[in-house]
């Protein structure tokens, strides 16, 4: 929940689709002395047919090298990664519209740590929503999404079966060992 619940939220947005299932695999294999998970893969499946793949983990030396979300399809390809999501790897389409190097150029941020500065504009844009009466760019709905994709793949891990999407009434409380 920790590591990826941002990944997922970002896949679900750039896919722009409903989530059919869920299938995940959920555990603690190095750090007893925490009461979560140090590692998680999950397969989403959407309604338009892509499936997405997020794996997540605290179990690396030295420490974490970067996090990345691809998307890879029949027409295209586009990979940003980086520290924080902050650089465009690739991005090569068939249509041809945009030179790949050009955007690499102009969309690629350093960051000093893995925090970026992704949070800043999301703060500006819910203040600038309350105060012009308009809803956010990202709303509780689109945060609650992930939470039950998180809070599914908990369930698939513990029952060792997929979940149909949405998963109905559930809790972090229900993973309490």
């Amino acid at each position: 929940m920790n590591q990826c619940i941002h990944d997922i939220d970002l896949l679900q947005w750039m896919l722009g689709s409903e989530i059919l299932w869920v299938n995940g695999e959920v555990n603690n294999f190095m750090h007893p002395y925490i009461e979560a998970e140090d590692y998680g893969s999950i397969q989403i499946k959407f309604a338009n047919g892509a499936v997405g793949n997020v794996e997540g983990t605290i179990c690396t030396f030295p420490k974490n090298l970067e996090e990345t979300l691809t998307i890879i399809g029949e027409k295209g390809i586009a990979a940003i990664g980086g520290l924080a999501v902050n650089k465009i790897e690739a991005w090569r389409f068939e249509d041809g519209l945009d030179c790949e190097e050009e955007v690499i150029q102009s969309h690629n941020n350093d960051v000093e740590n893995v925090y970026g500065s992704g949070h800043t504009p999301v703060y500006k844009d819910f203040i600038e929503a309350i105060k012009n009466d308009r809803k956010p760019y990202i709303d509780g709905a689109d945060g609650k999404i992930a939470m039950e994709v998180v809070l599914s793949a908990y369930k698939s891990s513990r029952d060792n079966c997929r979940i149909n999407y949405p998963p109905g009434e559930i809790s972090t409380l229900d993973f309490i060992k």
